[in-house]
């Protein structure tokens, strides 16, 4: 279970942009679901991006967290 404590931002979300072996996923519920599925022995690399390095990504005013699997290279 992923717990976020930040507050919501202007645009009223407060849900970190998720991006799997780099693929954006926007609906928030669908992504932790997705990153709930990914074993964990599949998992080569996470990064939690926040400040100016999460703006690169679109709506990433509340962070960005980076997955990249084994297979996604």
């Amino acid at each position: 279970v992923i717990n976020l404590r930040s507050p919501t931002t202007l645009v009223g979300a407060r849900d970190p942009v998720v991006v799997i072996d780099g693929v954006v996923l926007m609906s928030a519920d669908g992504a932790f679901d997705a990153l709930e599925k990914i074993p964990a022995t599949d998992v080569q690399d996470i990064k939690v991006l926040r400040g100016n390095d999460a703006f690169l990504y679109p709506n990433g005013a509340n962070g960005v967290i980076l997955v990249t699997t084994r297979r996604g290279r």
